[in-house]
């Protein structure tokens, strides 16, 4: 068994989309949001990429794990928080709530029309209307569809994060920009390295012509 944690030092790429701020990129946040704040009208979806998972995962991916600190509670609401896989090449650097990078937009501002984003989640959690802050939140995600991501199978390999309703039901979890590195998203990775089977060549056996051979 192999385990695969992505590193806390910046490398994972996250940023979130805004209904309310919807050309302004989120990238440099130190939070990433998911949910409507419940004390405004505005939705949050977040988007994450572990850049390093195809080279440092090794063998068959079997359990994956996303982790989230919570930040702060904005949700007045129990909802169930969900991730997808996300059908677009984003650039984290330019994608807002009107697009996916910069001149091309998503079919349905927020990114989750059918053409950008699964409607199947690969992973959820169901969250209290009183989450504690700074406390840890870990999604299990579907294996089958990460190991995609690690192989390259699946291209775009951003993932979205959403609650059900969002409807007074925000949560802010600390990013990959925070300034403590302890408090950062990450990934865990859990496969198998298969073990290469040593082939024996199959061929005949010669006996001399006059060898006495007794069966039984």
């Amino acid at each position: 068994m192999a385990v695969y944690t992505s590193p806390n030092d910046g490398s994972t790429l996250d940023s979130f989309l805004r209904s309310g701020a919807t050309t302004t990129n989120e990238n440099t946040n130190a939070e990433n949001k998911v949910g409507e704040h419940n004390a405004i009208a505005d939705a949050y979806r977040t988007l994450i990429q572990f850049p390093g998972i195809q080279a440092g995962v090794l063998g068959v991916v079997s359990t994956a794990f996303l982790y989230m600190k919570i930040y702060l509670d904005r949700s007045s609401n129990a909802r169930t928080m969900r991730v997808f896989r996300i059908k677009r090449d984003v650039v984290i650097t330019q994608v807002t709530w009107n697009i996916w990078k910069t001149g091309s937009n998503w079919s349905t501002a927020g990114g989750f029309h059918a053409d950008d984003c699964e409607q199947t989640d690969i992973g959820s959690i169901d969250l209290t209307a009183t989450e504690t802050p700074d406390t840890w939140k870990s999604i299990e995600l579907d294996g089958t569809a990460i190991q995609e991501i690690v192989d390259g199978s699946w291209t775009t390999p951003t993932l979205l994060i959403k609650m059900d309703t969002e409807t007074d039901d925000g949560y802010m979890f600390y990013s990959s920009n925070h300034t403590t590195a302890s408090n950062r998203p990450y990934i865990v990775v859990n496969s198998t390295i298969l073990t290469p089977v040593t082939h024996v060549p199959r061929g005949r056996v010669r006996y001399p012509s006059n060898a006495d051979i007794r069966l039984g």
